[in-house]
């Protein structure tokens, strides 16, 4: 039959696809919704009960010579779309592409797809992004359709769990709520019971679940023959992450002479898209799939394995995070000193020396309690934790976690390399200290997003501003270059302020984590400047003519200052980005943008 209009997904849809689906054919009326495989089984479940509300045609209906427009959700891979994939590269039909997975740090557009009609989503769910579309268009959307893109968010996000869910996910779940969303309908079809088959299925993976630690990440493999084909691998492999609580998986069954993959990642560090590439595989980063015709299971699950290392993120580290210089007290200091120490910082808590050795740490909470008991005049060694775990720069958050999760210390030093995790350390040797709210910021980073109508200012977008300022460029690239010899580099200030804002501001304040006049005189040297330094202020100014006339670098070190009395002179002292911008007046001042080589435009 005529029908010159197609929506497509990949085979073996899930609730995410076929949502997708449902979603497009209310962005294209005129088109008809063609499954070119088999529907996963609660999908399929669902569809044959609701079969006469969801207009769809069968692929042997579909002439593809009198095709004309291809609408494709929820992937770009052609080879994913059955007999479809003749037609995606044919020059007389339209190609539409919906889709959001992303493999690794770039997503190439098609070569079948013109740049107009490819739509890359940022969200947890591809149907939030079409969802949005169809409410500002205001589409009329009728309960069911609510249910179903309902369903297809919360399994692209795990029900909002997943790191890469945003705020525009939470806000389509609410939206398909306020349109009717059946509750009882998605508790059915999201959580579906297993069959026999399956169950068995399930019995004989988990026996044969082996560990592999690949950097920070713990996989979980499983490769396995099965003698008949069971629906729903993927259903299988949920179950599995909920009975192992596992950070990543990978599950290969071989069935009737194929091999069935599927992954399954919570972790930021492993992209199971990436993972899964090396075998024609296809999703993204929490959750992909892929099948194989022409290899044995035994050398599959090897290329997999051996392709893990390279596609692993680095990890953060307790360098990474830590918070330096390390601000002591004697084990002498009273309770009442201590806690007016704590305060001058900001400090939740402070280590604790006897002699020349790290004794131990004290908590503020502690310090507070023993002032609500009248203890200020008492020596703060009778409070303190001793025995205090030490780690090194190297150590990984997730290590760090587990480590603070396991005790009542909030607080770990950081100690130089060599050093036993339990022994005596000598204070000079604490080169950082790592606190819970470290930890957690890492974990749990604050998620600013777009939501429905708002904008941000992304890192991308601040290195592409800063490096698109007129006559500037030169002097941040070897700004980029010299940071490496510093804990921080750092714009500060109104330029800050104003390349966000999009005005021009050639008026450059760097802040310096080190000696900041150090750094102004190997800048001027770089770029033929000259160098006018304050040294009773820790404070330098680079007159650089030679990258454009006229302009002035401020260069200072990163400083804290405090005041033992009203209207006292302040004590000034290094500190780290953070303090620095605390002391400072006005919440212009107070933004930082990092200009070091790691992490430029952070």
């Amino acid at each position: 039959m005529n029908y010159p209009e197609i929506i497509v997904t990949h085979s073996n849809t899930d609730f995410d696809g076929f949502a997708a689906s449902v979603a497009a054919s209310k962005l294209y009326p005129e088109a008809k919704i063609c499954f070119p495989g088999s529907l996963n089984r609660n999908v399929r479940e669902f569809f044959n009960l609701h079969a006469d509300e969801i207009d769809t045609v069968d692929t042997s209906m579909v002439d593809l010579e009198r095709l004309r427009r291809l609408v494709i959700v929820d992937t770009i891979h052609c080879n994913r779309l059955g007999e479809f994939e003749q037609v995606c590269a044919c020059s007389s039909v339209e190609a539409i592409v919906f889709d959001h997975h992303r493999l690794g740090a770039k997503s190439r557009k098609p070569d079948f797809v013109a740049p107009e009609n490819y739509v890359l989503s940022e969200d947890g769910s591809l149907v939030t992004t079409m969802l949005k579309i169809i409410h500002d268009r205001r589409i009329e959307v009728s309960p069911l359709e609510a249910t179903v893109f309902a369903l297809g968010i919360h399994e692209d996000t795990g029900s909002l769990t997943y790191p890469t869910t945003t705020p525009r996910d939470a806000e389509a779940l609410a939206i398909c709520m306020r349109l009717g969303a059946s509750q009882s309908l998605i508790g059915k079809y999201l959580h579906n019971p297993l069959v026999a088959d399956q169950r068995e299925l399930l019995l004989k993976l988990v026996d044969e679940l082996k560990p592999a630690a690949v950097g920070d990440v713990d996989v979980f493999i499983a490769a396995v023959r099965y003698p008949r084909y069971v629906d729903g691998l993927s259903v299988v492999a949920h179950k599995i992450m909920d009975v192992t609580d596992c950070q990543a998986l990978l599950v290969m069954v071989e069935m009737e002479d194929r091999i069935f993959i599927v992954g399954r990642s919570k972790s930021r560090l492993l992209d199971v898209a990436r993972a899964l590439a090396p075998v024609g595989g296809g999703g993204h980063s929490q959750a992909s799939s892929a099948i194989v015709k022409d290899r044995s299971l035994e050398e599959t699950r090897q290329i997999i394995i051996d392709n893990l290392p390279a596609i692993m993120e680095e990890p953060l580290r307790a360098g990474d995070i830590m918070s330096h210089p390390v601000h002591f007290i004697d084990v002498d200091t009273t309770i009442g000193d201590a806690l007016v120490f704590c305060q001058r910082y900001g400090h939740s808590g402070v280590c604790v020396t006897e002699g020349d050795r790290l004794a131990g740490v004290v908590s503020r909470k502690d310090l507070d309690k023993a002032i609500a008991h009248q203890l200020n005049h008492a020596p703060v060694k009778g409070i303190m934790s001793r025995g205090i775990r030490t780690v090194e720069e190297k150590t990984t958050v997730h290590e760090l976690r587990q480590l603070m999760a396991t005790s009542t210390v909030g607080r770990l030093p950081v100690v130089a390399p060599g050093l036993s995790a339990t022994a005596e350390v000598a204070a000079a040797d604490v080169v950082g200290i790592v606190t819970r709210s470290d930890v957690l910021r890492t974990l749990h980073p604050a998620s600013v997003d777009e939501g429905f109508g708002k904008a941000v200012v992304q890192e991308r977008d601040l290195r592409e501003r800063i490096l698109a300022m007129v006559g500037l460029a030169p002097l941040f690239e070897v700004v980029q270059e010299l940071s490496t010899g510093y804990r921080g580099v750092y714009l500060v200030g109104g330029f800050v302020r104003d390349m966000i804002i999009g005005e021009a501001n050639y008026d450059v304040d760097i802040a310096v984590e080190g000696d900041g006049i150090d750094f102004a005189r190997r800048l001027a040297k770089e770029l033929g400047g000259r160098v006018r330094a304050h040294k009773k202020f820790n404070t330098a100014v680079v007159i650089l003519d030679s990258v454009k006339p006229g302009l002035r670098v401020d260069v200072a070190t990163t400083r804290t200052e405090f005041y033992d009395y009203p209207a006292a002179l302040p004590t000034v002292e290094h500190s780290n980005i953070k303090r620095d911008l605390y002391r400072r007046d006005f919440t212009m001042n107070a933004m930082a943008v990092s200009l070091a080589a790691h992490d430029f435009g952070r």
